[in-house]
């Protein structure tokens, strides 16, 4: 994959004056130390000897060879690099020969106009839209005009990082100032790196969610509805040549955060209270000020004199957060130096006699502070005061003014409610809390508040029960009044981001009110919709670990089914696939002991959808769809009105049609369903799109591979375009256009393809999802049919092994595999291998799935293979003379298996003109080139292969 914002290698290029041009331009680039391109154009617009200024846009797109700019440009590029390269080269013969090779590309003439392709080729996993390097700075909070000190500090992280520190962690109690100190490192030295992301790394799904939104700024190739995963985002940094730093703020443990090895041109720099990280790269511990700080950030931000600024300064520790909060305060409230240490006189004796504060993770000055504060604030101000105490219970991110005020109409106590009701006095608290350094604020659209996460923790441990009790009321009762209640529409997601790092903090899991416990449930579904599986099952776990069953609570009885019903869907796109059927059994059995909720409850239907899926995902077929068709049967009896849920129902029929092997009656509804979601939603719907690229799946089955072929060609570049080159349903359908090439043929091209899609599939999905498996299953099988059985060999045996470990050994999907491996063994020369490994199969599906199911047919027409080959004529010939008959009766003359099973009953038979007459049927569906008629009519047996379709 090649990012449009890094630097490419000049491999790249076609051979000739242009590549040539970079590949020199990269030696010199090298030589010169790799500076940023942002250092670069800043080093030469200082200069006055230069004949151009070069934007930090133009150097990356010369070094990428994206285009020559003018001489003039270049020639300036070329000269500040020859002026700082290690190795001193002439600077003026190094000019004079980069002038003549611009001047040899300014010669050559253009390239013809290249034919286009006889047939779509697969899109470029390339970003399809070039982002500015300057673009990208992520969220950088905005620099503290006051910060003093710690210049030795700030150099310390510079020369770990210049010399080649990959991870530099920032550790200390809280409040030394660690996030202040990489913010001003990164201020200072923003031109060193063509790109600075600052993460919120406190919670593993504001860490994914920032990634995420990274890789869409790199133009990574995404999907609408699955955000970027961390490995996908992390892998194309290491891969470019960008220099790029990412600042990871209040990290947990090293197992909390993505792998960070091999970095490429990269660095990361943390700031973590965790003592793990002194065993991962470079290790700083940041202490206290020293006096002089101290004194200096006082006495610059009030008028207070050397000796108090002193006194001040030795009562505090010299704790930054306490000297920088308590310098605001004096500045607001005008209260003399000797005023304030009376007030924190009074207050340390009980404090410190406090069992919290002899284990409390930050000094006692602090909770002295907030206290004299807090006491005075709630006199002056008591609404400011309500405001704080939300605080307690929500996380350490900022809080948008926005999202409290659409809160406004829950049962928030007074007279916080009617601030939040009254924008000027909900301004007016904000305003109060500032003055008094209780809060910053971020931004003006929208506002943003956000309080230090050491005062939150001392909020917390130090309010009293009266007042945490109604924080966190109304922390709750704003949120769910806030909660737009559609986690599945795509144009609320950016309220369910912002209100996700809030729902664990504000205990919304275990909420008394049912609508606070509604917001995490839509969080879990909406975490679900951008592809963060992991988070997502996480918190429907919390929300299921409430045991209801005796509860009589309606609201009880709903999170009871839907946390189990999130749960299960997480699972399952997880591959765990028992905890998915356990929990959606779970629902079930709950609901039938209380029938007081009847068929018609909202939530039975999709309920018996999960089921089934989890019966197919067992591999049994059958019951899966005794489940769907009951389910059809309700919805029509219920509520026939509601199509949409009526052709989802007919959907999962037709999969478990396919799943049985009956092609043909998949197809035919599945050829219903795509015209009714066309006139229902449209051509472009995704629905419809999903249909289609079933519909193909059933041409495939039906042995009607160019067709196949065809249809999802045309479907492909429309389905992409509408949800994304990485949804799983086009990657699904890829998967078809892979299997329908090797069947036409063109091996290569499904080669190439495979590989793609197997690759494609484990980012999104993981490597023991379903998906990726079958997806692995094709891609060995394309593998053999170009001869590569080295790899197919250790692919397909690993495909086994994980197949055997997730399914069990019996599972219709690890005997497909066996009967592939099979072949693998029989192409490797070790025919007793493939017989052992094909006689076990096809005893095993014929009585997992029946004699005449096409994976049976198919086992057992390769074990007529390896019988012939082994010399045992006779009983070949009964074997092979049994899947013709049993072929031609389920599957039709024409299916090019049984064509296949035909060649095999003539070739085992030394029957000349069967032999003729089955290859003629063949090369007129297949074409007299196809790479298996050529096999068969030169006296080679024609083996099967086995392509599970999806569940």
């Amino acid at each position: 994959m090649t990012m449009a914002q890094g630097v490419a290698r000049p491999e790249g290029l076609p051979p000739g004056p242009m590549r040539d041009l970079v590949h020199a331009l990269h030696e010199l680039y090298r030589d010169a130390g790799m500076p940023s391109m942002r250092s670069v154009s800043n080093a030469i617009r200082r200069r006055n000897d230069l004949p151009a200024t070069v934007s930090h846009e133009t150097v990356g797109q010369l070094l990428r060879g994206d285009g020559v700019p003018g001489w003039a440009k270049v020639h300036s590029v070329v000269h500040h690099l020859a002026g700082i390269a290690v190795h001193r080269p002439d600077i003026d013969a190094t000019v004079e020969r980069f002038h003549q090779l611009w001047l040899a590309v300014g010669d050559t003439p253009a390239p013809s106009t290249a034919p286009l392709p006889a047939e779509p080729a697969n899109p470029p996993v390339a970003p399809v839209a070039t982002t500015e390097v300057a673009d990208l700075d992520g969220d950088i909070p905005p620099r503290n005009v006051r910060f003093v000190g710690r210049d030795r500090l700030i150099h310390a992280i510079h020369e770990m990082q210049r010399t080649g520190a990959p991870i530099v962690t920032l550790s200390g109690i809280g409040g030394v100032g660690k996030t202040e100190i990489a913010l001003e490192y990164v201020h200072r030295h923003r031109d060193d790196y063509d790109l600075v992301w600052w993460i919120p790394a406190e919670h593993p799904s504001q860490l994914r969610a920032s990634l995420a939104e990274l890789g869409s700024r790199l133009n990574l190739p995404g999907s609408e509805a699955m955000q970027h995963p961390p490995k996908q985002v992390l892998d194309a940094l290491r891969k470019s040549s960008l220099r790029w730093l990412l600042v990871l703020d209040d990290a947990g443990g090293p197992r909390s955060l993505p792998p960070l090895n091999d970095l490429g041109a990269g660095r990361v720099l943390l700031t973590s209270r965790d003592p793990d990280w002194t065993h991962r790269g470079s290790y700083i511990e940041v202490g206290v000020f020293e006096r002089a700080e101290s004194v200096r950030l006082l006495q610059e931000r009030a008028d207070i004199d050397d000796a108090d600024a002193g006194r001040l300064a030795d009562r505090l520790g010299d704790l930054p957060l306490a000297v920088e909060q308590v310098a605001t305060w004096h500045l607001a409230t005008g209260v003399p130096v000797a005023g304030y240490l009376d007030d924190l006189d009074k207050q340390m004796p009980t404090i410190l006699s406090d069992e919290r504060s002899r284990v409390a993770h930050y000094p006692a000055t602090v909770i002295g502070f907030l206290h004299v504060a807090f006491e005075r604030l709630a006199e002056a101000a008591p609404a400011a005061a309500q405001l704080l105490e939300l605080f307690a219970w929500v996380s350490a991110e900022p809080l948008s003014l926005t999202l409290l005020r659409s809160g406004r109409q829950g049962a928030v106590s007074a007279p916080l409610r009617d601030a939040l009701r009254h924008a000027p006095t909900l301004n007016s608290a904000v305003r109060q809390l500032r003055r008094h350094g209780l809060v910053t604020v971020i931004g003006d659209a929208p506002v943003r508040i956000q309080v230090h996460r050491v005062f939150q923790q001392v909020l917390k441990d130090w309010l009293g029960e009266t007042r945490l009790a109604r924080g966190r009321a109304n922390v709750q009762a704003i949120l769910a009044a806030a909660n737009p209640g559609e986690p599945d529409d795509s144009r609320f997601w950016g309220h369910y981001a912002e209100v996700g790092p809030h729902v664990d903090a504000a205990d919304l899991a275990t909420a008394g009110e049912f609508e606070a416990r509604r917001v995490a449930l839509d969080q879990v579904r909406y975490l679900y919709r951008i592809g963060h599986y992991t988070n997502s099952r996480a918190l429907a776990m919390r929300l299921a670990a409430a045991d209801t069953r005796g509860s009589r609570s309606e609201a009880d009885h709903h999170v009871f089914v839907l946390a189990r019903h999130h749960l299960g869907n997480a699972s399952r796109m997880l591959g765990d696939y028992a905890a998915a059927s356990r929990v959606t059994r779970e629902a079930l059995e709950y609901l039938g002991d209380h029938p007081e909720f009847g068929p018609q409850f909202e939530y039975i239907a999709d309920l018996d959808k999960n089921r089934a899926v989890d019966l197919r995902i067992a591999g049994a077929y059958t019951n899966a769809l005794t489940v769907d068709e009951a389910s059809l049967h309700r919805q029509l009896r219920n509520d026939v009105d509601d199509q949409d849920k009526v052709r989802t129902i007919r959907n999962n029929i037709a999969v478990s049609l396919r799943l049985l092997g009956r092609f043909g009656e998949a197809h035919d509804t599945d050829q219903e369903i795509v015209a009714q979601w066309a006139d229902a939603r449209g051509a472009r719907d995704p629905r419809t799109l999903f249909a289609r690229s079933n519909l193909a799946r059933d041409l495939y089955g039906l042995g009607r591979y160019a067709d196949a072929l065809t249809e999802v060609r045309a479907l492909l570049p429309v389905y992409r375009d509408v949800v994304g080159p990485h949804h799983h349903g086009v990657l699904l359908a890829a998967r078809t256009e892979v299997m329908a090439s090797r069947k036409l043929g063109d091996h290569a091209s499904a080669l190439r393809l495979a590989e793609q899609n197997r690759r494609d599939l484990t980012i999104w999905l993981g490597p023991s999802h379903e998906y990726p498996l079958a997806a692995g299953i094709s891609l060995s099988n394309a593998r053999l049919a170009t001869g590569d059985l080295g790899t197919a060999t250790v692919e397909t045996r690993q495909l086994y092994d994980d197949c055997e470990r997730l399914f069990g050994a019996e599972h219709p999907m690890t005997l497909a595999v066996l009967v592939n491996f099979a072949s693998v063994h029989r192409a490797l020369g070790d025919v007793h291998g493939a017989r052992r490994r094909d006689e076990l199969a096809t005893g095993e599906l014929r009585r997992v799935l029946g004699e005449n199911h096409p994976y049976t047919l198919c086992a057992n027409h390769n074990l007529a293979v390896d019988l012939a080959l082994l010399g045992q004529a006779a009983r070949a010939s009964t074997e092979a003379e049994s899947v013709l008959t049993r072929s031609r009766a389920t599957r039709g003359d024409t299916h090019p298996d049984t064509l296949a099973a035909a060649v095999n009953v003539a070739l085992v038979g030394s029957d000349q003109k069967g032999l003729d007459d089955a290859l003629a049927a063949w090369e007129s569906g297949l074409g007299g080139e196809h790479p298996e008629a050529l096999a068969a009519r030169a006296g080679r047996w024609v083996p099967c292969d086995i392509e599970p379709p999806p569940t």
